[in-house]
């Protein structure tokens, strides 16, 4: 769990008048660094309000500080389940029917062995919401699969999100002929800008929220 948020969530800076204390916020059902709304516990508050600014400033926030606090010792298992579980969930539904549309597309996908997506799904569901069609292929995806799709759908950009640079090193030759044949980015903790050079990929550094929202329609 602390390779699923610790080092995949890049934490973006606190808005204003927002405390960085998991323990001043309001307590949730599941995990009491939960940030759900005061008076209510049924319903998190990233889907009561508008949902770009929610993803940004409340839930990778909240998953950043879960994985602080599970590498501590201080997050429950029922936290962990909450993250793992619930909160993919949540955001499969609303990715729905994001591949359609007239938008250009990009292609989103994790290297062979990375299982934790969150950070790629959010960033997907906010460039949607930009006008992009998304192709997603999730967690550890081969990277002939990833090939072979980007082949058949020419999509601009492909972005591989990694929470450590080991799962990317080791498919560093795959990625370099990728990386010729159509637009790469890395993106992830796991993204260093030594991979990136060697392999001919854009690197993002920012938060998936920013990083989909400067993300430009190709010419």
């Amino acid at each position: 769990m602390h390779r699923t948020i610790a080092q995949a969530v890049r934490r973006p800076p606190a808005p204003d008048g927002v405390a960085g204390d998991a323990a001043q916020r309001p307590a949730g059902p599941v995990d009491p660094g939960w940030p759900s709304p005061a008076g209510s516990s049924a319903r998190p508050a990233w889907v009561q309000v508008w949902f770009t600014s929610a993803m940004r400033d409340i839930l990778l926030p909240y998953l950043a500080d879960l994985g602080e606090r599970w590498q501590a010792g201080t997050a429950s298992i029922a936290a962990e389940h909450f993250a793992s579980t619930l909160i993919p969930g949540r955001l499969a539904g609303l990715a729905r029917g994001w591949g359609s549309g007239h938008g250009p597309q990009a292609l989103l996908a994790c290297p062979p062995g990375e299982l934790h997506d969150i950070p790629l799904m959010i960033f997907g569901i906010v460039l949607n919401r930009n006008g992009w069609r998304i192709g997603y292929l999730g967690p550890s995806t081969p990277v002939e699969e990833l090939a072979r799709a980007a082949a058949t759908s020419h999509p601009d950009p492909v972005v591989l999100a990694a929470t450590v640079p080991e799962t990317l090193e080791q498919v560093r030759p795959e990625l370099t002929s990728l990386a010729r044949r159509v637009p790469l980015a890395l993106a992830g903790a796991g993204a260093t800008p030594q991979t990136a050079s060697a392999t001919g990929a854009r690197l993002m550094t920012r938060d998936p929220v920013t990083e989909a929202e400067q993300t430009r329609w190709p010419q």
